[in-house]
């Protein structure tokens, strides 16, 4: 409680206190909460977070499109956690015209930073095939039909959940306006299950896209060897 003296805040206003679920805040014994409620020999209401309970929803996506977020993971960190790699891959950027000045890392505290990397990824991919190819560490699946399918569709159903975490986050939301948002993106799933049924696509960009360039007959145009 060092740092309650040191700042002087009011514990006596605390009514509730919202946490992400650890363990460490929820143990029985000894978590932060049962310590604060020991401390402060009162009830204290205790709530999982909403935004949290929304990324661990969002995680639970299946083991196939699990595993193209692993490989697009380990690509990322392959070119840009070594310093030479990053380099050599911002040049070949240049050369290529592009608009983008790199990849971004993922992040996996940040949520957010997920969508992120997968559009920057998507924006790069013939670069990063290019790359890959010229350092003999070459992914056959980025090349494959089947699976960039699943990674278009990830890159546009994570922009949608982006989408409501950032309507969820910021000052001035309340407990209604949050479980609105929820309640609506609820309804969008149900439009999305019948866009990928009817096969029109019409909210996910990436997908449809991907899906048109295949039936022009043109690989080159999505940098397929």
């Amino acid at each position: 409680m060092d740092f309650v003296e040191e700042k002087k805040l009011p514990l006596n206003k605390l009514i509730s206190v919202c946490t992400d679920g650890a363990p460490c805040m929820l143990g029985k014994h000894k978590g932060f909460i049962t310590l604060l409620r020991q401390h402060e020999k009162r009830c204290i209401l205790n709530f999982h977070c909403i935004l949290h309970q929304e990324a661990l929803c969002a995680q639970m996506c299946g083991d196939q499109l699990t595993e193209v977020m692993g490989l697009v993971i380990r690509v990322v960190n392959f070119i840009v956690a070594r310093a030479l790699n990053d380099r050599q891959f911002k040049a070949l950027l240049d050369e290529f015209g592009s608009n983008y000045p790199g990849l971004l890392l993922h992040n996996n505290v940040r949520w957010l930073s997920r969508g992120k990397v997968l559009s920057r990824f998507a924006a790069c991919l013939n670069e990063i095939r290019a790359f890959l190819k010229m350092k003999n560490a070459e992914h056959p699946e980025l090349s494959d039909t089947e699976w960039l399918l699943m990674f278009y569709y990830l890159v546009d159903i994570t922009e949608h959940l982006n989408q409501l975490n950032v309507k969820m986050q910021g000052i001035g939301n309340t407990v209604l306006s949050l479980q609105q948002a929820v309640f609506s993106f609820e309804k969008k799933l149900e439009i999305f299950i019948r866009d990928i049924e009817t096969g029109r696509l019409l909210h996910f960009e990436k997908l449809r896209e991907f899906r048109d360039a295949c039936k022009t007959g043109d690989p080159a145009l999505w940098g397929f060897s």
